[in-house]
């Protein structure tokens, strides 16, 4: 027979890793409207257009810098583990990458914009009744920066949030913002992130590249089992100043059943 003190310590365990590991836990995000326009006008001769299959370009787009280069999107000194995009997850397929900040406070995170770009995309949802917020920044060569699980945001972006649907346990579709509302790269997007149940700090970050799809993506079989928008998600570490790079490498892996394993990091 197991001792009381025996069950309530495997309960204990298992409470604990379900706050750990929250940030892969809900149904993704989807668009309520698939064909919407968005017309940067950062750009002169084109912008990029929603479609099913994600975005594509409107005219000629500017070009992205060579390489491509995004800044710092937190304090990488502060985070405990790091999750990597493109793996199965306890809750399936997954193409988010993210961060964990165990052991501070929600407010400890402040995150900024790794490029400039507009807020295309918006949704906000409720996880056991506290509200998060989702933001969708597409720069006008093609790179979008999906943030996900912010917890305050500044007061640009409150007045984008204040015009979404009401919130709704754990329905996070996303409305088309227009007119689209101008970012530019190192402008704070939260100073807060992840749920204060549990003191689960955390942030999701999801990049795509609608210039071309991913490598994987040329694998039939991958490409028949994974939705559109999962051919464009990108592994966004190579691209963050070298010292960022050095910290992540150094960093255990957030995700219990995948670790480092990814379809888009190396």
């Amino acid at each position: 027979m197991v001792s009381r003190g025996r069950i309530g310590l495997i309960v204990g365990i298992l409470a604990l890793l379900a706050g750990l590991f929250y940030m892969g836990a809900r149904a993704r995000i989807s668009d309520n409207n698939p064909t919407k326009f968005s017309n940067n006008s950062q750009s002169p001769t084109g912008g990029w257009a929603q479609d099913n299959n994600g975005w594509r370009p409107v005219g000629t787009p500017p070009l992205c810098p060579d390489p491509l280069e995004l800044a710092s999107v937190v304090d990488v000194t502060k985070a405990t583990s790091v999750l990597y995009p493109g793996q199965k997850r306890s809750v399936g397929y997954e193409n988010t990458a993210g961060f964990r900040f165990d052991g501070l406070a929600n407010e400890a995170i402040q995150v900024t914009a790794p490029m400039d770009g507009e807020i295309v995309q918006a949704a906000r949802f409720l996880v056991s009744g506290e509200i998060q917020y989702v933001f969708d920044i597409l720069s006008p060569c093609g790179i979008m920066n999906r943030f996900d699980h912010l917890l305050i945001i500044p007061s640009k972006l409150q007045a984008v949030a204040d015009s979404l649907p009401a919130p709704k346990e754990n329905d996070s579709r996303s409305t088309s913002i227009s007119p689209s509302v101008k970012i530019i790269k190192g402008e704070v997007v939260a100073t807060a992130i992840g749920l204060r149940r549990g003191k689960n700090t955390f942030l999701s970050w999801t990049v795509f590249d609608f210039r071309t799809k991913n490598r994987i993506s040329q694998e039939p079989s991958w490409a028949a089992e994974h939705p559109a928008l999962d051919h464009y998600a990108i592994c966004p570490f190579p691209y963050l100043p070298s010292i960022d790079r050095e910290i992540i490498k150094s960093l255990p892996p957030a995700d219990y059943l995948s670790g480092s394993k990814s379809d888009f990091c190396d």
